[in-house]
């Protein structure tokens, strides 16, 4: 059971959660507080003298949108569905895309490339395949390329070494090419002769569907403990455990 009231005079507001095991109580500013350019609501104190931090007020409950609009049987695991995020976007006057709408689901595309959570991997998207190699046989298709021409599929394929590392290797013919071009940009120059063999190895790479690479988890931390400090007037100073030195 989830209950509200609200107080005026101290203008807070405490949501109460009761379940079958246990109570918890939260309460929020309805004010929201600013730490740091950020705002933020104050929520229960922990025993570490720190509080939960929200970034929202929580004054309004969740809803249940599965009846408010057609559910597939995918859709029906959900509360709610990217039709109601439509529907209430368009009411709001809020212009959407409908075209990128994605389903909820463990894989999904996003700037770009695929996440997917079950295989922990990202690669480059299907329609982006598709578009960067259509940039390479253009390129193919003119013997001599503007700065532009170089800036557009350098960007394009720049791009993709977030999901293939090893491609920035076989961009630095198109890189030096930008150094030439710069001066007179709107000359046709021809390209580097290491150009050709890069653009083959990229166009394998895309077409065999290699432009992929596993999400890793977060490396441990490991404290260190290293400081330093500078002063114009005695030096620097630095410490590293149990170690230091100073000049």
């Amino acid at each position: 059971m989830t209950t509200f009231s609200s107080a005026s005079a101290l203008n807070t507001l405490k949501i109460t959660t009761t379940t079958a095991s246990a109570g918890t109580k939260i309460s929020f500013l309805i004010h929201p507080l600013t730490s740091g350019g950020c705002l933020w609501f104050q929520g229960r104190r922990r025993s570490n003298s720190t509080s939960d931090e929200f970034n929202k007020d929580c004054s309004h409950p969740l809803t249940n949108l599965t009846a408010h609009s057609p559910q597939s049987e995918h859709d029906a695991l959900f509360t709610y569905s990217m039709c109601d995020i439509d529907t209430i976007s368009d009411r709001l006057g809020i212009p959407w895309e409908l075209s990128k709408d994605q389903p909820f689901n463990t894989s999904t595309i996003y700037i770009g490339f695929e996440w997917n959570l079950e295989t922990l991997t990202v690669s480059l998207s299907p329609p982006k395949v598709a578009k960067y190699l259509e940039a390479i046989a253009n390129w193919h298709s003119r013997d001599k390329h503007t700065l532009q021409d170089v800036q557009s599929l350098y960007g394009k394929l720049l791009h993709t070494c977030a999901a293939i590392p090893r491609g920035r290797a076989y961009l630095t013919g198109l890189e030096w090419m930008l150094k030439t071009c710069t001066p007179k940009p709107f000359l046709p120059h021809c390209p580097e002769k290491t150009i050709t063999n890069d653009l083959k190895w990229w166009t394998h790479i895309l077409t065999s569907n290699l432009a992929s690479r596993p999400i890793r988890n977060l490396p441990t931390h490991v404290n260190i403990a290293a400081f330093s400090d500078a002063s114009s007037s005695y030096g620097v100073g630095i410490v590293v455990g149990k170690h230091w030195r100073a000049w």
